[in-house]
């Protein structure tokens, strides 16, 4: 993951006037036939959200149906973020201090990083603060800083995201008030490495897995930096240890067997990897898809036995091969967060007997 301050690696913005307007369902029925929702990439407040509530209100006038505004902007639409996992059924609690451990990149020592953890609603256009922070960076390499504490419930299918800026002050940003003073000598910057590490109250192993067991902590190069009471059964390491966490998509090994309707595939997490995050393997002749499995989950250093169900396509491929012993494939291996891989692979395909 990596990004500057000037760029947007967030979810798409909509252009300024881009409407979301439903599609005509019959000549019989008013157009439109529910509410209409503008979504600009500027602040609240500024010359463009003006704007579009003026034409708004003109079409709600107009049109007889309500017309909202919805501002999704940070610093002049200068906002990177991090996404954690959209909150299951139920939700969780985040309680706690949120840590930030990253990688900047910058010239100088008096530029700011502004960070905001923010609750997303499911349609994107509402985002209440969770906590945020104001920092300074000292010069380049690995840093870590943590936001504000607070007690706060993310509801089911809400996110939480993390956005850094290059400043927190002027204007008001998406619905959420800015506060801080701006540096004077602010410079472009690179964040990458991003390991954010949200606590919360759910017990580790809950949420499906979601909830892990706490890390141990990373401890700034500041003289007299310390772990906190009662942090003692999660650990510290000083910062010049710390190696960033490392996404790594799934190996296969071996080839593949048949086995009456299913495919058996052998999947390996490497040891050098942080995490292997849940993945997509499908099994594909040509543009056929012969055989696939979602949400697979392999733990670092494990080997796992899946089975994959053939799909009808795949069931006539192994027909076809009847009279042969191997049947060669592609399988495609995408993981989120980690570049997609496509590898060749050999079906071994048993004698009739």
């Amino acid at each position: 993951m990596k990004f500057t301050r000037r760029q947007t690696l967030a979810a798409a913005l909509g252009s300024l006037g881009a409407g979301v307007l439903p599609r005509a369902q019959a000549q019989t029925q008013p157009f439109p036939s529910q509410v209409i929702k503008f979504v600009i990439p500027t602040p609240a407040g500024g010359g463009h959200d003006t704007m579009m509530r003026i034409i708004g209100q003109k079409m709600t006038d107009a049109w007889g149906q309500p017309c909202i505004v919805a501002s999704r902007s940070g610093a002049s639409g200068a906002i990177a973020a991090a996404t954690v996992s959209q909150a299951p059924a139920g939700g969780y609690t985040v309680l706690g201090a949120p840590t930030l451990v990253a990688r900047i990149q910058q010239a100088g020592t008096d530029s700011q990083l502004a960070a905001r953890l923010v609750d997303v609603s499911p349609d994107g256009l509402t985002k209440t603060l969770i906590a945020r922070a104001l920092w300074r960076p000292a010069g380049s390499g690995i840093q870590v800083f943590q936001l504000h504490a607070n007690g706060y419930r993310v509801e089911e299918g809400h996110v939480a995201r993390l956005e850094l800026l290059a400043k927190d002050a002027s204007l008001p940003a998406g619905g959420v008030l800015n506060y801080g003073r701006p540096s004077n000598n602010q410079t472009e910057a690179t964040v990458s490495d991003v390991d954010l590490r949200v606590p919360v109250a759910e017990k580790p192993g809950s949420l499906g897995g979601l909830v892990t067991a706490p890390a141990p902590k990373v401890l700034p190069d500041r003289p007299g930096a310390a772990l906190a009471p009662g942090y003692g059964k999660a650990g510290s390491l000083p910062i010049d240890r710390y190696v960033p966490p490392r996404k790594t998509r799934l190996k296969l090994v071996g080839a593949l067997k048949l086995k009456g309707k299913k495919l058996k595939v052998r999947a390996y997490c490497p040891r050098t990897a942080s995490s292997c995050p849940k993945t997509v393997i499908r099994v594909r002749k040509g543009k056929a898809v012969l055989a696939s499995r979602q949400a697979v989950k392999v733990g670092v250093g494990k080997t796992r036995n899946l089975n994959l169900k053939l799909t009808r396509k795949g069931r006539r491929a192994v027909t076809r091969k009847a009279g042969k012993r191997r049947l060669v494939v592609r399988v495609s291996i995408r993981t989120r967060g980690v570049k997609p891989a496509t590898v060749k692979r050999t079906v071994r395909v048993p004698a009739r007997r």
